[in-house]
């Protein structure tokens, strides 16, 4: 079965205790909606995970198969251990045959030493923090304290993992001030063997087995979900586009000669996506410049087409030049700058997806187990949301690094990016080709705007002094108007492109870059015949991981912001 580059993970949390006569019900209800998702994302894998602990989890787990979905084992403590959870024979029975056909089997990264409850914990942090869905098979009982009004819930419950996907995830190894990871709860209505009689939640027998909203307070954004689902499926659906060659290509630049399947295994499934990412983000920045190249030019034709009709021969076939280009120019906007999916949106958000896969794989191999998607300031917008998603949806299946490659990371990651962003002082990288960039543009439109004025002198001596009797004012006046109109297209394409804010950018992104190269030089010359201090070496390149995650960020978020808008009128 081939599998997407970006999956659809359906966690699975409920009761242990599911009534036998309840089970066909709820089985169907799950397989239905399991279908209904492949049918609506035909491009994307999807995953059911859980702890195929009995009950909910193995009704789940057998339902999933059943339909050929994949299932992924997320145990809370290693199986040895969690055997000891099962109350029955035929209950541990049923664990070890599903467990044989999962796809993939996780343990939960809990302390040795920890309380039994705190794995169970860690197993509903993990479902909400890798999962985009959670059916929960719940009987939607809250027990609420009397004294204080909290719910009572039991820590790695059915009710504790629904108040996680509402309330969100944060734990200690979040950045502060990083934003709650929330996951959409879908509740599928389940009765408990323990009910002699149904709780008050279920109004009816005929409820079991259906959909309900939450009866728990919270922000559940149906609509944020759907946009992130069809954010993936577009990703999927593009990544079929890109030939084996250009992944090679970007896998190259990224590592060099390293060989992947050797040296980097662990992490294959990173550096793979990342290099479908980057060769989709450049895909769309070479769509973006000849749009904005296509709509520059049609512009100012529309423009001047208007200008002949207006002052010098008011023509069908010059007013309808102008009104072709013009349509044009708002078909082509359209195609790339329009819409919740733009090409544009695409451009932008696949390009930071991308940089973040590539922190994300150098500290791995710096020996940093620490995970991106942890690492995110809250924003004002959920630009980063779906980003966020996929990195935990991706790292969660990858060990934590057992060694680290220093020098490489170094070289590989330090270095080239020093050399693309920053170059020789500031002199010769990319910051430096787009502020020459963005001195033309500028020279350009202050050229038009000279010749402006100087046409527009002349022709007001030209009728005073009744100079050039046969040169028509107007042909004057319409290219003292063109010029100004060049002027303006030249300073408009420059901003749209964005010459002088990237240079400046990644002129700082490239000084960061140096400044925690020259960092690990001194601590090196300072160390030198003691011990290396791998430590504060991997604190250098968290830091400048965490520097490039918030540029990223704050690139995006400023793309939102400014969004390109026509400026024919």
């Amino acid at each position: 079965m081939m599998t997407s580059a970006l999956p659809l993970n359906i966690g699975i949390t409920g009761h242990r205790d599911i009534p036998q006569k309840d089970r066909p019900k709820l089985s169907s209800a799950i397989a239905n909606e399991l279908l209904v998702m492949q049918k609506r994302y035909p491009n994307t894998t999807i995953n059911v995970l859980c702890g195929l602990a009995e009950g909910a989890d193995q009704l789940a787990a057998c339902t999933a198969l059943k339909h050929n979905f994949n299932v992924v084992a997320v145990l809370p403590f290693a199986q040895n251990e969690y055997e000891k959870d099962f109350s029955t024979p035929e209950a541990l029975a049923d664990f070890r045959t599903l467990l044989q056909q999962c796809s993939n089997v996780v343990v939960c990264d809990v302390d040795e030493l920890a309380e039994r409850d705190e794995a169970y914990i860690e197993l509903g942090r993990t479902l909400v923090s890798c999962c985009d869905i959670v059916f929960a098979l719940w009987d939607g009982i809250v027990e609420l304290n009397a004294d204080t009004g909290a719910s009572c819930k039991k820590p790695g419950s059915t009710l504790d993992i629904v108040m996680m996907c509402v309330n969100g995830v944060l734990d200690d190894k979040s950045l502060l001030l990083s934003k709650p990871n929330k996951t959409y709860c879908k509740w599928l209505v389940s009765n408990r063997e323990k009910h002699t009689s149904l709780p008050k939640e279920i109004v009816s027998f005929n409820d079991v087995g259906t959909w309900k909203a939450l009866p728990i307070a919270g922000n559940q954004k149906h609509a944020l979900l759907q946009e992130i689902l069809n954010k993936i499926e577009q990703f999927n659906l593009n990544a079929k586009s890109i030939s084996q060659t250009d992944k090679d290509n970007s896998i190259a630049y990224l590592l060099g000669s390293a060989d992947i399947k050797t040296e980097f295994a662990d992490i294959s499934k990173l550096i793979d996506t990342y290099s479908v990412a980057d060769c989709l983000a450049q895909n769309r920045q070479k769509q973006r410049v000849f749009s904005l190249k296509s709509i520059t030019m049609l512009s100012f034709l529309a423009i001047a087409a208007q200008q002949v009709y207006a002052g010098l021969y008011a023509t069908l076939g010059w007013y309808f030049a102008h009104i072709i280009f013009v349509f044009i120019v708002i078909l082509m906007y359209r195609l790339f700058f329009v819409g919740s999916e733009s090409k544009e949106e695409q451009f932008v958000e696949w390009r930071v997806f991308a940089e973040n896969f590539r922190v994300q794989i150098f500290w791995h191999i710096a020996g940093i187990p620490d995970n991106c998607a942890r690492n995110y300031r809250t924003t004002k917008f959920n630009e980063m949301d779906w980003i966020i998603d996929n990195l935990n949806k991706l790292s969660f299946t990858i060990k934590k690094p057992t060694q680290a490659n220093l020098p490489f990371v170094k070289k590989q990651w330090m270095t080239n990016q020093r050399d693309y962003f920053y170059g020789n002082k500031g002199k010769t990288g990319r910051a430096a080709q787009l502020q020459a960039q963005s001195t033309r543009y500028k020279r350009c439109s202050l050229l038009f705007f000279s010749l402006a004025l100087i046409l527009m002198a002349f022709s007001t001596f030209k009728i005073e002094l009744k100079l050039l009797p046969l040169l028509p004012d107007s042909v004057l006046f319409i290219f003292a108007g063109l010029s100004f109109i060049s002027s303006a297209l030249f300073k408009t394409y420059s901003q749209q492109m964005g010459f002088e804010e990237l240079s400046q950018r990644y002129l700082r992104t490239g000084y960061f870059f140096q400044q925690a190269l020259n960092t690990m030089d001194l601590l090196d010359k300072n160390t030198a015949g003691r011990a290396f201090d791998i430590e504060k070496h991997q604190n250098i390149i968290k830091i400048i991981g965490l520097e490039a995650l918030s540029e990223n960020a704050a690139w995006l978020q400023l793309h939102k912001m400014n969004a390109y808008q026509v400026q024919v009128n």
